[in-house]
């Protein structure tokens, strides 16, 4: 956009109009100086016509337009947020009813989330929880203000969880918690990733890779899964991964997550893989388990304080057709190693 913009010619002129309406302000008792004056004014003025120019709006007038658009954007609102005179935004609450669920993401064999609800922003118990489910499948139960997932269940659906408020029925919402097989080792990924807290970056190896590849410098991820745990006894493969069913050989996983440990001590790890797998805590290497290999299971360990610690687990399979990855620990004051179990990883 350009505008118009007098030279100084143009403010000439319009001090020559200023100038005549002050004078004639002034009266008539000094006619010869208005006289005078005005003479000389009108003289200079034809002596230096007005001009007229065009430029960029990057100046006053867009100081002009920021300060209209400045205007106009505080005198909007948007989403869920108010506008206050002294320019800072406040989060006004939602209204009606919303009902959320720990953990959107659960297996089967009776696995369970807590379920609350919010009425015009506060925290309400006035509400009658049910679920559904599609038709021919068990939807689980509500216990309380927990739902708890079907104790079998072969094929991965989803249920509705719906909250009636008990004073006006009225009000109503619904979530959905999607249910996995226990057989399925990795899943989708959801926003709240409680469930499944472990998140597993996937790539594409060549054939005849030998060992794990430096994943500073290795080729862009082909896809992310999540995994609840490292529980993945020597099986056969044919799943793939979620949109690359085909990927069942040849192929990386960078896995990362937290895992919480409530003793301080000496921490015993044993990594069972088939092909090669490392396991990293806290930056430190505490299993080498690498190469391309039938199962085989090698220990570690390193001492811990208690508390939540980053962990990654480096792990790729060969040809197909088994994979093998498990992970066991020995924790301070016991003999055995038994499975880490999966609520001892954070995400």
């Amino acid at each position: 956009m350009t505008v118009g913009k007098y030279s100084l010619e143009k403010k000439k002129h319009l001090s020559l109009s200023l100038f005549i309406s002050l004078v004639a302000a002034c009266g008539s008792e000094t006619p010869a100086f208005q006289e005078k004056a005005m003479s000389a004014l009108i003289a200079d003025q034809q002596a230096s016509p007005r001009t007229f120019e065009t430029e960029s709006a990057d100046n006053t007038a867009a100081s002009a337009d920021a300060t209209v658009a400045t205007s106009e954007s505080n005198a909007q609102t948007s989403g869920n947020t108010v506008q206050t005179f002294s320019g800072t935004t406040e989060t006004a609450p939602d209204d009606g009813l919303k009902v959320d669920v720990k953990e959107s993401q659960l297996r089967f064999g009776s696995q369970s989330t807590s379920i609350s609800s919010m009425l015009d922003g506060e925290k309400t118990s006035d509400v009658t929880y049910t679920v559904s489910a599609p038709a021919g499948k068990d939807p689980g139960k509500i216990v309380g203000n927990s739902y708890v997932s079907p104790s079998v269940g072969t094929e991965a659906y989803e249920v509705k969880i719906t909250a009636v408020s008990k004073t006006n029925p009225s009000q109503s919402s619904s979530t959905t918690v999607k249910l996995e097989p226990a057989a399925v080792v990795f899943v989708g990924c959801t926003n709240d990733a409680k469930g499944f807290p472990i998140k597993a970056d996937v790539f594409t190896l060549p054939e005849n890779t030998q060992e794990l590849p430096d994943f500073a410098t290795a080729p862009a991820k082909t896809a992310t899964a999540c995994m609840d745990s490292f529980q993945i006894p020597n099986r056969a493969w044919s799943d793939g991964f979620p949109g690359h069913p085909e990927l069942i050989e040849w192929f990386a996983v960078r896995a990362s997550s937290h895992i919480n440990t409530s003793k301080n001590g000496k921490y015993y790890f044993k990594l069972n893989a088939d092909d090669g797998a490392k396991l990293y805590i806290d930056g430190q290497l505490v299993v080498d388990n690498d190469g391309l290999h039938a199962q085989q299971a090698v220990t570690g360990q390193i001492t811990l304080a208690a508390g939540d610690h980053e962990l990654v687990m480096e792990y790729f399979q060969g040809p197909r057709y088994h994979i093998a990855l498990e992970l066991f620990w020995k924790v301070p004051g016991t003999s055995s190693f038994v499975y880490v179990p999966a609520t001892a990883f954070k995400p």
